[in-house]
């Protein structure tokens, strides 16, 4: 019984004249958002093996936005760029104290 009912409303959403008015929301994915400083400090931290994150800046490297997040650890210290859309770990630097 409900089946008509669901097959009536999408027969009427493919044949509504094109200037109806149609909500259409913006998928987040294309949209020009960051992740934020906090996320990418634990990602640089996690992708090398722990540490501490000391500071990190929103920059651009080979034209994607990237938050350079500097990690202190025991021996060493990194500098790590983090896409700013998605999180992806885009260069690891390794530095000896």
């Amino acid at each position: 019984m409900k089946r008509p009912i669901v097959l009536g409303l999408i027969c009427a959403a493919m044949f509504a004249p094109a200037s109806a008015n149609i909500i259409v929301r913006p998928n987040p994915f294309f949209q020009n958002q960051i992740i934020t400083k906090q996320q990418a400090e634990m990602d640089a931290v996690q992708a090398v093996g722990g540490g501490t994150a000391t500071e990190a800046r929103l920059d651009d490297f080979h034209d994607i936005r990237v938050w350079e997040v500097k990690v202190v650890q025991r021996r060493f210290d990194f500098n790590v760029d983090v896409n700013a859309h998605n999180g992806r770990i885009l260069r690891i630097q390794r530095n000896g104290h």
